[in-house]
């Protein structure tokens, strides 16, 4: 059970990570979208690169509140793609060659 709860945690949270599309604009403007069945119901910017999101999903019985901490250069490159790596918890030596 516990497996499963991270599995989903990390899979909520790497499909929020996707709808990121822009640099952190202020905190009162959206930053996340919608994607595969997750909902973003509330997101406040705790920090230039922690994000705290409300999702809801019919996966879940009730909200999920999930933090996104983002890669430090993410506000000076708005337009760089971030892969996951399918992994939960990949170190530096399993990451893609093209993956920071």
């Amino acid at each position: 059970m516990r497996r499963a709860t991270a599995a989903l945690g990390l899979a909520l949270a790497a499909s929020i990570v996707s709808g990121l599309t822009t640099a952190i604009p202020p905190a009162s403007a959206s930053v996340l979208n919608d994607d595969d069945g997750i909902h973003v119901t509330a997101e406040k910017q705790i920090d230039p690169r922690l994000l705290a999101v409300t999702v809801t999903t019919a996966a879940l019985p009730g909200p999920a509140n999930v933090r996104l901490l983002l890669p430090a250069d993410y506000g000076a490159h708005p337009t760089r793609r971030y892969r996951r790596t399918g992994r939960p918890w990949a170190t530096p030596s399993e990451r893609p060659p093209d993956c920071p």
